[in-house]
């Protein structure tokens, strides 16, 4: 009979202590407020982590290949995969022990087969298992990985995309040398993590200890702009958007060097950025284009680039709002752009945010002098919601 429950704090090592010591054998899936999720089968004591039921085998794959971007004798197998995603598992369930509160469900008696299928050319189908870990060393390396981050000072680790470079080998002998013989300046600290087969947040402590002593540095802005040029060079787009992210995230704003807005410019023209692109998050596609923009000066140019942001996120209205911008600024008074989808887009910002949201949409519509009675009484209104009393009232 399954049985479910809240624990919270120290509540889920003991939930899975009295499981392991009572030799419980079924299915414990764990769920947080956030919908973080990790699923355990629990037998004689040890914890299989098996897949999540919205888990993506391609996700694996993808951490694989960007880990083992180097290794010309890479091959998809499941010895490589398997420590990568018993790795970002165990990281999974270390995150839930950290937080604050978690739903547990347990299911005696259901545990599911426990092997992973392989097609021809040896890649998983459906689902990666990994070999099962004693529930006792589990929560031991896990209370071990608490203490060493209370005695560094610090509730915040490195972001998983940081590269580490070695900067003092006169302090390197402090660090992992299984670590520092990963730090290769172009890696992540993921990848590198992916590698070693350690669970995230085993790497991160390591790096911040180098970075504490001075054995490492972070790759500065500008390094890592080039990094993920050379990613897009050899179509690592996985990699390649990392970086973009990273140098998204840390970079000074403003406009980039020539010589570095050139190189995005060609990678562009080959289509190579466009790819990496659609692997960003939409913060960090608009964070570049800007930028690019703004380095460039072409409002032709920036027409290109916000219509594949659009074509990416087609119900994003900042990008819409950009893109209708720059055609504006591109064609002037013969752009072509349709008032009543300005107005539909100066609507959607003003219900899905405030009405001064909707003012920078309402100016291009009103630039555009539209004719038709109810198109200018909905433009004077909107100005009006939008706290443009002077524009508004001509309209009106």
């Amino acid at each position: 009979m399954s049985f479910q429950g809240d624990v919270r704090g120290i509540g889920l090592a003991e939930l899975l202590q009295g499981l392991a010591r009572g030799q419980k054998e079924g299915v414990l899936t764990l769920t947080s407020r956030g919908n973080q999720r990790s699923v355990l089968g629990m037998e004689d004591g040890r914890a299989w982590l098996l897949p999540d039921p919205d888990e993506e085998s391609e996700v694996w794959r993808t951490r694989a290949r960007s880990a083992w971007e180097d290794d010309a004798s890479f091959t998809m197998s499941a010895e490589r995969l398997e420590p990568i995603v018993k790795a970002g598992r165990l990281e999974n369930l270390y995150q839930l022990l950290d937080g604050g509160g978690v739903h547990f469900r347990f299911d005696p008696d259901e545990m599911p087969p426990r092997f992973t299928r392989l097609e021809e050319e040896g890649h998983p189908v459906t689902e990666i298992h990994c070999d099962p870990t004693q529930v006792e060393f589990l929560l031991l390396e896990y209370a071990r990985m608490a203490d060493e981050r209370e005695m560094a000072g610090t509730a915040i680790l490195p972001a998983l995309d940081v590269i580490p470079c070695v900067s003092d080998q006169e302090q390197i002998g402090k660090v992992s040398p299984t670590l520092v013989g990963q730090v290769d300046g172009n890696s992540t600290i993921q990848e590198i993590a992916d590698r070693l087969g350690w669970p995230l947040r085993q790497a991160q402590l390591g790096l911040l200890g180098g970075l504490n002593n001075g054995a490492f540095r972070l790759a500065h802005p500008i390094e890592i702009l080039r990094l993920a040029t050379h990613e897009l060079q050899r179509k690592a787009f996985a990699r390649a958007a990392s970086r973009i992210a990273l140098w998204c995230r840390t970079g000074s704003p403003g406009p980039l060097v020539p010589e570095d807005a050139e190189a995005l410019a060609n990678e562009w023209l080959a289509g190579r950025l466009t790819a990496a692109l659609r692997l960003l998050a939409l913060k960090d596609v608009r964070c570049l284009l800007r930028r690019l923009d703004a380095s460039l000066g072409s409002a032709a140019h920036a027409v290109v680039h916000w219509t594949e942001a659009v074509r990416i996120a087609p119900t994003d209205q900042v990008s819409r709002l950009r893109l209708t911008a720059m055609q504006l600024r591109d064609g002037g008074e013969e752009c072509g752009i349709d008032v009543r989808e300005v107005l539909d887009l100066a609507r959607e910002l003003r219900e899905r945010g405030s009405a001064v949201r909707s003012g920078p949409a309402l100016a291009i519509a009103a630039h555009l002098q539209p004719t038709a009675i109810p198109l200018r009484l909905e433009l004077g209104m909107g100005l009006l919601a939008a706290n443009r009393i002077e524009e508004a009232g001509p309209w009106v």
